[in-house]
């Protein structure tokens, strides 16, 4: 077994505990909670991911492709298929990829509510292997994701998407590379990744579930993943700020070059 599953082994431990709450788990809202989840909370749910979408396409019309539509695009990290639907209204086809089935099923269910036909879900375990290697796709998209995995295993990852982006396909994919907050709270938020039991404390504390996982939040070198990007061929690159409560990202829109 290589590092890079290893790592994903590790990842989806966490992410199949923590789709005991999925929506919770896609957007940290206390009304996302399971024992709180209205159909408005739903709806406000469903509309965020129409927006971010949105977002991300004119960007890359006004960018990159006026009259970008995309025959198959790869949802990384899809989750519950908050962003995977609204990009299957716009595409051909997409598939959903997540390290939680449990997480996979949940999207399946919400493709079948909102009458979305064009989408199928697979396994980050089952699509990064060399069976699929060859697949070419036009659009590779990731938003809010990558801050959720290790930068080591992230950066693999970021570079098996690329190797998987046909020529002259387009990519979105979302980074976190700094976080506003008080160096106290950076070190409790490591102590509560890093040592056993202080995450526990933590959720008594915040009248959190005991068992609940701890949701990490990476930074990225962006100058790596620049390297990445320029490594597998992409040299028209733009990039969006965005600060989801101090945590501040760069929404990477890029085409691939030959």
């Amino acid at each position: 077994m290589t590092v890079f599953h290893k790592v994903l082994r590790k990842e989806r431990s966490r992410w199949d505990r923590l789709a005991k709450d999925p929506y919770y788990a896609v957007v940290n809202t206390d009304a996302n909670r399971n024992d709180r989840f209205t159909e408005d909370a739903k709806r406000a749910l469903v509309d965020s991911g129409e927006r971010d979408v949105a977002q991300t396409v004119s960007d890359i019309r006004r960018w990159l492709a006026p009259d970008f539509v995309p025959n198959h695009v790869v949802d990384f990290g899809c989750g519950v298929g908050r962003l995977t639907i609204p990009l299957a209204r716009l595409a051909q086809r997409v598939t959903g990829v997540d390290i939680s089935e449990a997480m996979l099923v949940e999207a399946w269910h919400n493709c079948a509510e909102a009458e979305v036909d064009n989408a199928t879900f697979v396994t980050a375990d089952d699509y990064f292997v060399p069976d699929r290697a060859t697949e070419r796709v036009d659009f590779i998209h990731a938003f809010i994701v990558f801050q959720h995995i290790p930068p080591q295993a992230g950066l693999m990852l970021t570079n098996q998407l690329l190797s998987r982006l046909r020529v002259d396909g387009i990519g979105a994919l979302h980074f976190t590379y700094d976080r506003r907050a008080t160096r106290w709270r950076q070190a409790a938020n490591r102590l509560r990744r890093d040592v056993p039991g202080i995450n526990r404390v933590a959720n008594i504390v915040q009248r959190r579930p005991v068992d609940e996982p701890f949701i990490p939040m990476n930074n990225y070198d962006l100058a790596v993943v620049y390297r990445i990007l320029a490594e597998n061929g992409c040299r028209e690159v733009h990039s969006r700020l965005t600060d989801h409560g101090g945590h501040l990202g760069a929404m990477v829109i890029f085409r691939k070059g030959s």
